[in-house]
């Protein structure tokens, strides 16, 4: 803008000094000139303005989207914390509930909870043989090859637990 005021003054100035007509011809064409000059250094301008709103738009919608990222992430992270923590209950739980499913052993020897009617049936005698009452026996279990420890409350029934979750009713 600044140009253009400039190029009119001087070619006013210069006609006023009664120049000549080729003088004034090459004035009028430089001051064109400088106007078409002035016009393209706007256009420039706004352009750089353009590309830099249009980047800064894009920072902008970058940030968004890697907070939102973040925040699925920490969703995600809190759901399986909380998944585990239910699981971890849900297994307390059946490890703390008592054993109603009974499998009978023939007699009066019954298998609960991971017990097979083979070790049952070794519980008990380990138990007769100890002479009954509130005491601990040790009996094989031909299913795991292992021995393990039982500790039988006496009773109608009697009930023996220990081994890997094993309960053992005796009558």
């Amino acid at each position: 803008m600044k140009k253009i005021v400039l190029l009119a003054l001087v070619l006013a100035t210069v006609l006023v000094s009664g120049c000549s007509a080729s003088k004034a011809a090459d004035l009028q064409r430089a001051t064109a000139s400088g106007a078409a000059q002035a016009s393209q250094d706007a256009q420039a301008a706004q352009a750089v303005q353009a590309v830099q709103a249009a980047q800064a738009v894009q920072a902008v919608q970058a940030a968004q989207a890697a907070q939102a990222a973040q925040a699925a992430q920490a969703a995600q992270a809190a759901q399986a914390a909380q998944a585990a923590q239910a699981a971890q209950a849900a297994a307390q739980a059946a490890a703390q509930a008592p054993q109603a499913v009974q499998a009978p052993c023939g007699g009066t020897v019954s298998a609960g909870g991971s017990a097979s009617c083979a070790f049952a049936l070794n519980v008990a005698s380990a138990y007769y043989y100890s002479g009954g009452g509130t005491t601990s026996v040790q009996a094989y279990s031909p299913v795991t090859n292992q021995t393990y420890v039982m500790r039988c409350e006496s009773g109608v029934p009697v009930v023996c637990r220990g081994g890997i979750n094993a309960v053992v009713y005796i009558r």
